[in-house]
């Protein structure tokens, strides 16, 4: 008995690290989250201060679970001044919490936009409609956003290529306006480069050093390891290669 008395004297003046690992529960997941940390917050100061006129702005969908809004204006420094929400994904699903965030986010002072994620072995026409169907952008929102980071398992780069260009026209002939694809640098590269060289970019590229836009690129998401006040778990972070009147002459009726 005085020997586990002593002991449990012994934990209680040990920090927090030091006590998960006396009592073993201490696991390389546990510590990567805490290089993830690190890592994230020195990526977030390098990039601001390679663009310091840039504006910051983060993206989410349902994995980031009930979100409370009214926390979310600024971290690492720097206000928030737009939010990305995932709206749908393939040609029936939409996001669980994307209603709620896209009415919640309309009362805050940062600009709105909404992105379907493409299900490359899915109809095009029939996932345009689920965004259309589910999204109602107003003056003042970003333009609409094509996520495609995947090939087809059933059809051939052609017809993919094919199927992302009916969505695209779909979506524009409906808000009027020309979408926005986010892709991955690679995938973007690969797949997307030449064919579609009229549209404008939204780039994910966690290890590279991006030290000037490229012309067709004009957001950049840095880092999905973020940490913002209001938000449980990881999000990622963008970046839009302008200032935030830049940004507001990108939105719908402006």
């Amino acid at each position: 008995m005085l020997f586990l008395c002593g002991t449990v004297a012994l934990l209680i003046v040990l920090n927090k690290a030091t006590l998960l690992r006396y009592l073993g529960f201490v696991t390389d997941r546990y510590e990567q989250r805490a290089s993830n940390a690190t890592n994230t917050n020195q990526r977030t100061k390098e990039v601001f201060t390679s663009f310091p006129k840039s504006t910051f702005g983060i993206d989410v969908s349902e994995y980031q679970g009930r979100i409370r809004w009214q926390e979310v204006d600024s971290a690492y420094g720097k206000p928030i001044e737009f939010v990305v929400l995932r709206a749908t994904a393939g040609t029936n699903y939409v996001d669980k919490q994307f209603k709620s965030n896209w009415k919640a986010i309309r009362k805050l002072a940062v600009i709105r936009g909404a992105y379907h994620y493409f299900r490359p072995d899915e109809n095009s026409s029939a996932q345009a409609e689920n965004f259309i169907k589910t999204v109602q952008l107003k003056p003042g929102d970003l333009p609409p956003i094509l996520d495609i980071e995947r090939v087809s398992s059933v059809q051939s780069l052609h017809n993919l290529r094919k199927g992302l260009r009916n969505w695209l026209s779909l979506v524009e002939a409906h808000y009027g306006v020309k979408p926005i694809i986010y892709s991955g640098k690679k995938f973007k590269e690969a797949f997307l480069e030449e064919e579609f060289s009229g549209y404008r970019f939204w780039i994910a590229a966690y290890t590279v050093t991006q030290r000037e836009f490229p012309a067709q690129q004009l957001f950049w998401q840095f880092s999905e390891s973020g940490s913002i006040p209001g938000i449980r778990g990881s999000v990622d972070l963008n970046i839009y290669r302008g200032n935030s009147a830049a940004l507001n002459r990108l939105t719908i009726g402006r």
